[in-house]
């Protein structure tokens, strides 16, 4: 049984940190890159196909939180009883929060990490520090593709409720985040992230 605990440790690190993927500083910028935002397309069009967030934006919305579920689910059997908390009140966010949970909460997570890889192949985003997102370079396409298989894989063992099988895919996710961060968002500077380890040395 491996556990991906030096993964689960860096991402726990804290969101402000771990998760500035591809982008800007630990702290945003007061002027965070965004694409600008669309006019509201017509009811009969629907919404264009264009990023609304940049790439730090979507890597801190989607598979910070679901991947750390995933690594989370290695140690934590998400198929355990809970413990009732009792009372009531606590918000939207406490109410909510309890509505999916276990393995189905597992299940989403993995999908998420899925459909990321479609959210950073659209054209025209951009990473926090203002750069276009690589999606020209071979290597970042690649790293896409394994944070679909990895999500898939993820899916499979939540579906199959088997903890020691997401044990084994917790790694394959990590390699899949590495794949990416090592070459984009590891930078010596903010100003060298998204820049292809090519661009990098000339």
């Amino acid at each position: 049984m491996r556990i991906v605990r030096g993964v689960l440790a860096m991402l726990a690190l804290s969101a402000a940190v771990a998760a500035v993927a591809c982008g800007g500083s630990s702290k945003p910028p007061a002027g965070d890159t965004a694409p600008a935002a669309a006019p509201a397309a017509s009811a009969t069009s629907g919404p264009k196909m264009q990023p609304y967030a940049n790439l730090a934006q979507v890597m801190r919305a989607l598979p910070f939180p679901s991947s750390n579920i995933i690594f989370d689910a290695q140690t934590h059997d998400p198929g355990a009883p809970k413990k009732s908390e009792g009372g009531t009140g606590g918000g939207a966010s406490s109410t909510f929060a309890n509505i999916y949970t276990g393995w189905p909460l597992v299940e989403h997570s993995a999908l998420a990490l899925a459909e990321t890889a479609n959210l950073i192949m659209i054209p025209g985003r951009l990473c926090q520090n203002g750069k276009p997102v690589p999606l020209d370079q071979e290597d970042f396409r690649k790293a896409a593709q394994g944070l679909v298989n990895a999500g898939l894989a993820a899916n499979k063992a939540a579906q199959a409720k088997n903890q020691e099988q997401l044990i084994e895919v917790s790694n394959q996710v990590a390699e899949a985040c590495a794949a990416c961060h090592e070459i984009y968002r590891d930078a010596p500077t903010d100003a060298d992230r998204c820049t292809p380890k090519s661009a990098a040395k000339k």
